[in-house]
């Protein structure tokens, strides 16, 4: 490329597209990667096809190194084009996409066992912490759905009952239903947290589901702060650490959690796409190559059956007294 071309170009991304000059820079080393096979004036679309071709199969580069050239060239081409009168070869070419590995799993085991070290510590902050994590297993929401959960979006039906998520990605709330067998860290947490805001005459439908503060030391003004990424982050990895889980876990990975054991246990694919919100029916079928790694030996009648709730609480019977209330 032309000393006196480069330095236009490097302006113009500086000037007219608001780059920093580093990156300017940067753009401009790929079009002289680019220059040592093609020349930039008679280049045509099929020449940059298979230059990006020779890239991934033959450099072996990846999808990162790929996507950073292209962006170079394009913003390249966009400025020279014109002054050089020639037409743009970089139209039409197709996204560079990156592969996207199957997610990380979490097991049942390590599911239950992260629940039970948070539940058998007594406190009241322990009992929702591994509330929260049999609540993520169970639903599979985002959490940015879990931030903006209200006591209102939970709802009792005949024989279980249901929570309305609001929409965070696409454009529709959606509702995930829960049978009667729940973990018995959700029920505690539920039984102690109606019997605890009607005492105190408290119940709000617009209080959050999952709150930050001790029992002890709520007030009706601080009922409104509910529980964000941020701790839900810390809670999950604390709780893993505490279970002996030599691995890092994600909340997002329960959400991985509860798509794969959903196909493993015999659901339906398209009810798990509308219980976790999926634009695409791709992203949901995923969930069945996973579950198709999974052998027999490894199944659970629930990955979340076995989480006993405290007997002094009254259990489920109890919970749907409360919610009715």
């Amino acid at each position: 490329m032309d000393e006196n071309i480069e330095k236009q170009f490097i302006r113009w991304l500086v000037g007219k597209k608001s780059v920093q000059l580093s990156t300017a820079k940067t753009y401009s080393n790929q079009v002289v990667m680019f220059e040592k096979k093609y020349n930039i004036n008679s280049a045509t679309n099929a020449d940059v096809v298979k230059y990006f071709a020779d890239l991934r199969i033959i450099e072996q580069k990846n999808a990162n190194t790929r996507r950073l050239r292209k962006t170079g060239l394009g913003q390249f081409f966009e400025f020279y084009a014109p002054i050089a009168g020639i037409p743009n070869p970089m139209k039409g070419l197709e996204p560079i996409k990156k592969h996207r590995a199957f997610p990380k799993l979490v097991n049942p085991d390590e599911v239950e066992r992260m629940c039970f070290y948070e539940h058998r510590k007594g406190t009241e902050i322990s009992m929702r912490n591994a509330a929260i994590i049999a609540f993520f297993a169970m639903n599979g929401m985002r959490v940015g759905e879990f931030e903006r959960l209200k006591l209102g979006n939970i709802e009792r039906k005949k024989d279980h009952f249901t929570v309305l998520i609001p929409a965070q990605k696409g454009t529709y709330d959606r509702v995930v239903q829960f049978g009667k067998f729940i973990p018995g860290s959700l029920i505690d947490y539920f039984t102690r947290y109606y019997l605890w805001v009607n005492t105190q005459k408290m119940q709000n439908k617009s209080n959050p589901l999952f709150f930050k503060m001790d029992f002890r030391h709520l007030h009706k003004e601080n009922l409104s702060s509910p529980v964000l990424r941020g701790t839900v982050d810390y809670i999950i990895r604390r709780a893993a650490y505490n279970a002996g889980i030599d691995r890092r876990i994600t909340v997002h990975q329960l959400r991985h959690f509860y798509g794969t054991y959903f196909i493993v246990e015999g659901g339906n694919i398209f009810v798990l796409r509308e219980n976790m919100g999926h634009a695409r029916i791709e992203t949901t079928q995923q969930y069945v190559h996973i579950a198709g790694l999974i052998t027999n030996d490894t199944l659970q009648h629930s990955p979340t059956a076995k989480m006993k709730s405290s007997p002094e609480l009254g259990g489920y019977t109890e919970l749907m007294i409360d919610l009715n209330k």
